[in-house]
């Protein structure tokens, strides 16, 4: 591929996530079950999810990046650190909604 497809490519893609977002945004989209506008994600440390994620992806970001400088571990072993905190954060994520949605069910 030529420098300038990938560009292209690269381009395309920004603008459509850029336009699935502008919709998303202002409410365009009105799904079955789905709540944009009321129900939208906090982007900050009040909420805990992204506490979470803070705390498991930024010692791994840190320790992958340890590991490639110090040590000669092959890259192939080093990519499953990041898989395995990325899997346990969505386990968490999992019985975290679980057990908000027994809470909202109860109240």
């Amino acid at each position: 591929m030529k420098i300038a497809e990938i560009v292209k490519v690269f381009s395309s893609a920004i603008g459509g996530i850029s336009c699935i977002s502008f919709v998303i945004q202002t409410g365009q989209i009105k799904e079955k079950g789905a709540r944009f506008m009321g129900d939208r994600f906090e982007l900050s440390f009040k909420n805990k999810v992204v506490r979470m994620l803070f705390f498991i992806m930024v010692p791994t970001i840190v320790a992958v990046i340890l590991l490639s400088l110090i040590t000669e571990i092959p890259t192939i072993y080093m990519t499953f650190l990041p898989l395995v905190s990325w899997s346990s954060f969505f386990i968490w994520l999992y019985f975290y909604k679980r057990k908000q949605k027994k809470t909202e069910s109860v109240t």
